[in-house]
């Protein structure tokens, strides 16, 4: 279950004028992306890292602009706790709640998704919310 974000530049600008969107190269190949609000600089809206090596250098990156070693920084960043770039980056800690925002259109996997983090059979997933919903703030 996902929302796709499209393929075009302007699926990935965001439309608010506090937030910024930076994409990350290395090599000259593309190695990750990330929004972030100005009043939030520490909490990236979106945060994608090619790897652990790559989420590394964004944090850093991201720590430099505001002037601080990233050591001296606490960031909040939405990643999925089994992902490799939140295992390489310290501390994970991730809270559920009911958020209530699923719902079937037709014939889904839903339900059994559900049952299965009920049950903690599968870890609950991560919500990765397009530009359009930077319009909130």
């Amino acid at each position: 279950m996902a929302l796709f974000p499209g393929r075009d530049l302007l699926d990935w600008l965001s439309p608010h004028s506090a937030i910024q969107a930076s994409v990350y190269l290395h090599s000259g190949t593309l190695a990750g992306y990330s929004r972030v609000h100005q009043n939030k600089p520490t909490h990236p809206r979106f945060f994608l890292a090619r790897d652990a090596e790559t989420a590394r250098a964004m944090v850093s990156t991201m720590a430099k602009k505001l002037k601080m070693q990233a050591q001296d920084l606490s960031f909040t960043l939405p990643l999925h706790p089994f992902s490799a770039s939140a295992q390489a980056l310290g501390k994970v800690m991730c809270q559920s709640w009911e958020a209530a925002m699923a719902c079937e259109l037709g014939p889904s996997l839903l339900p059994d998704y559900l049952v299965q983090v009920r049950a903690g059979q599968h870890p609950i997933g991560r919500p990765l919310w397009p530009t359009l919903f930077d319009l909130d703030e």
